[in-house]
């Protein structure tokens, strides 16, 4: 079985069938990322500085980005809520 890499260089951008050993240690791309995460992560460089530091971004959600009250339920079998 193969698999198609998109190799993307300074100059180029090819296309190339590698095949798969089925070890796992394939390398992987990563292709395209779109970032909206808290701490000023607003980018894929900041995203990765993030990763790298170990900087825990947690926190509350903005109360005007959701109606928290509908998306609630203490019932883990809820479908499509969130328990806090």
């Amino acid at each position: 079985m193969e698999g198609n890499v998109t190799q993307t260089t300074n100059t180029a951008v090819s296309s190339t069938p590698l095949p798969r050993s089925g070890t796992g240690a394939e390398p992987i791309a990563l292709v395209g990322i779109g970032c909206r995460f808290p701490g000023n992560v607003d980018d894929a460089r900041s995203y990765w500085d993030l990763l790298l530091n170990g900087v825990d971004a947690v926190t509350e959600i903005p109360r005007d980005r959701l109606d928290l009250l509908t998306y609630h339920s203490p019932d883990h079998a809820t479908p499509g809520t969130f328990i806090s």
